[in-house]
């Protein structure tokens, strides 16, 4: 259940946490890579074992999920798409707002804002880090792909 809440609320409540490194295409600027299609949710879950990306021990997508389009529009705004297998969460599309941060490293939104883990031409992935009820800090990925 909080998966689905996390990604129907990850326009608006996406993401923050100290970055680690930053993977940038430096072919092109983030702008480009960001809008230049749009992005489908390809992987999502907890990174336990701190080693900077989804293991298959790790993986929490849903089917319900795989079809779960984002679009990046130029001019900070733009448009989640819960697609055609919805996980019943009553939102179809989501229309949200952003602006890069810390030198194109975040992507700062209404209520929240993320950290860009790697962008390039086919890959964007983002996390936050969050506390656990004993306050252990754990990050949140998810991996989005054209």
């Amino acid at each position: 259940m909080f998966t689905r809440i996390f990604l129907t609320g990850l326009i608006v409540i996406l993401l923050s946490c100290k970055k680690e490194k930053h993977l940038l295409d430096e072919d092109a600027p983030a702008i480009v890579l960001l809008t230049q299609k749009p992005w489908i949710l390809a992987s999502l879950g907890f990174d336990n074992n701190n080693n900077g990306r989804i293991d298959p021990s790790e993986e929490a997508i849903e089917d319900c999920q795989k079809d779960n389009i984002t679009h990046f529009y130029v001019g900070g705004t733009g448009l989640f798409d819960n697609n055609d297998r919805s996980c019943a969460t009553g939102i179809g599309q989501y229309p949200f707002t952003w602006t890069f941060t810390n030198h194109q490293t975040g992507i700062d939104f209404l209520y929240d804002s993320a950290v860009i883990d790697r962008l390039n031409d086919q890959q964007l992935v983002v996390s936050k880090v969050l506390s656990l009820s004993n306050n252990d800090p754990i990050k949140f990925m998810l991996v989005y792909r054209h």
